[in-house]
């Protein structure tokens, strides 16, 4: 049976605390900041964004930094639009840094779990972005440094 005092001198221990204190100094992330429809004034509002190879990817990716978009062969004037009441609206999508706090605001303000739910079938926290099981990532690290 460990100690607690061998946890603490673990690699596991030592990693956890490290993104514990990088949580705790609130280092701004990039976010594409999409404002309340002028219609309906809601804020599940998101972005189009051209059509690429990897969409699936994207549409994950961005879920998972709280931005909604949709992919669209030719973005246009009307680059941004509402789930609420289907309007697409024009807005300069800018980026804004934003603390990890602000960012987990607006994820719950944007309803972004939900419809990460909806178009994946699973939650953010079951879910990996590149889409590999946790289980065959773990099996690849296992044998990763055997000869």
């Amino acid at each position: 049976m460990k100690k607690e005092h061998d946890f603490k001198e673990s690699r596991i221990y030592k990693i956890w605390s490290f993104f514990y204190q990088l949580k705790s100094i609130n280092i701004k992330v990039p976010y594409y900041f999409v404002p309340a429809c002028p219609n309906c004034g809601s804020y599940v509002t998101g972005r189009f964004v051209e059509r690429n190879n990897n969409i699936v990817y994207e549409e994950k990716n961005s879920l998972k930094h709280g931005e909604i978009i949709a992919p669209v062969a030719n973005v246009g004037i009307n680059n941004c639009f509402c789930i609420e009441c289907s309007t697409r609206f024009k807005h300069d999508v800018k980026i804004k840094f934003i603390t990890p706090s602000e960012l987990e605001f607006e994820k719950e303000r944007r309803r972004v779990n939900l419809i990460y739910k909806s178009k994946f079938g699973k939650f953010m926290e079951d879910d990996d972005i590149d889409g590999v099981s946790k289980k065959k990532n773990k099996k690849n690290k296992k044998h990763f440094f055997r000869k």
